[in-house]
């Protein structure tokens, strides 16, 4: 799993707007906006995939996908944002729904069960 930096430019597309996306896709398995027109989040994907599901979804939006690498990044922000860049965790929420997943797929066919 690896951190990642959305940006975008807020007149294509709102913060809310690519929250309420990004928090749909189960590619994403955590996120959270430190800052205005930026989204930090966890996935296991790559940053083409990640951009190429954003693109879909707005076509006419501007914004980059950056793979936060710890070793070449710097910056002022707050302990718990450095914690989610440099140690990203799948959330709860994201967990839950992997977990039924799992279930329903170790279930028995009818004739299985006989």
């Amino acid at each position: 799993m690896k951190a990642y930096i959305i940006s975008f430019y807020q007149q294509e597309v709102s913060d809310d707007e690519l929250v309420a996306f990004l928090e749909t896709k189960r590619e994403v398995l955590n996120l959270t906006r430190p800052l205005p027109n930026t989204v930090f989040i966890a996935s296991d994907r790559n940053a083409s995939y990640l951009a190429g599901i954003i693109e879909k979804k707005f076509p006419q939006g501007f914004f980059v996908v950056a793979e936060y690498v710890p070793y070449n990044s710097d910056g002022a922000l707050p302990g718990e944002m450095w914690d989610f860049l440099n140690q990203p965790k799948q959330s709860r929420k994201a967990r839950r729904s992997v977990g039924k997943k799992k279930r329903v797929g170790a279930t028995k066919t009818a004739s299985e069960r006989k």
